[in-house]
């Protein structure tokens, strides 16, 4: 066995492992840049890429959709520093957490779930995640309650229609009121209109 070749299979061993590991770590290096208008006047501000970079331990740095942190670089040529700055109030010995793409509030849950899939291969169940599931779930739930009711209220509405063809009149009222769906109708409605 050659020495030579067994160290070029080791090294591209390691330069596999090493690219395959870079979507997933490196981090976007921008800078701040005035927009100006033709007048001269600057009317924005425009975040440009102008480089990615892989520092080890910002990469250790886990993600929320709701991030309580974010990464800001010092760009001094021929380096370029990574801070991690906190973005609140944060008590001790809770995790800094940083958004690596969309964040809550501007994208909707399946959106943010699906970029973060794609490019990180992981489901977010971040603290935010789980609190617009919950959401999603109660609005489900609501929904579900107020089509169930609406259906019972036809219902009454077809046996009360059902009372009146039979029995015309006041024997139809008299119906209605000795079978218990009058009220149980007016307790029902009654309920609707307070929600």
């Amino acid at each position: 066995h050659c020495p030579a070749l067994q160290a070029l299979q080791s090294s591209s061993s390691a330069l596999f492992l090493l690219l395959a590991r870079l979507p997933a770590n490196t981090h976007a290096v921008s800078q701040v840049a005035p927009d100006a208008a033709p007048s001269g006047w600057v009317v924005g501000l425009q975040q440009r890429r102008i480089a990615l970079a892989v520092f080890a331990t910002a990469s250790s740095v886990n993600h929320s959709c709701r991030p309580n942190a974010t990464l800001r670089f010092c760009l001094r040529p021929p380096s370029c520093l990574l801070e991690l700055v906190a973005t609140e109030s944060v008590p001790r010995g809770q995790e800094l957490c940083i958004s690596y793409g969309p964040v809550r509030g501007s994208h909707p849950l399946s959106e943010r779930r699906a970029s973060l899939r794609s490019q990180y291969l992981f489901l977010c169940r971040c603290e935010g995640c789980r609190e617009d599931e919950l959401q999603h779930e109660g609005h489900a739930a609501n929904h579900a309650a107020d089509t169930a009711l609406q259906e019972l209220l036809a219902e009454l509405a077809r046996l009360s229609e059902a009372f009146s063809a039979a029995l015309p009149g006041p024997a139809a009222l008299l119906a209605l009121e000795s079978s218990g769906l009058q009220p149980l109708a007016r307790r029902l409605l009654h309920f609707t209109q307070r929600r």
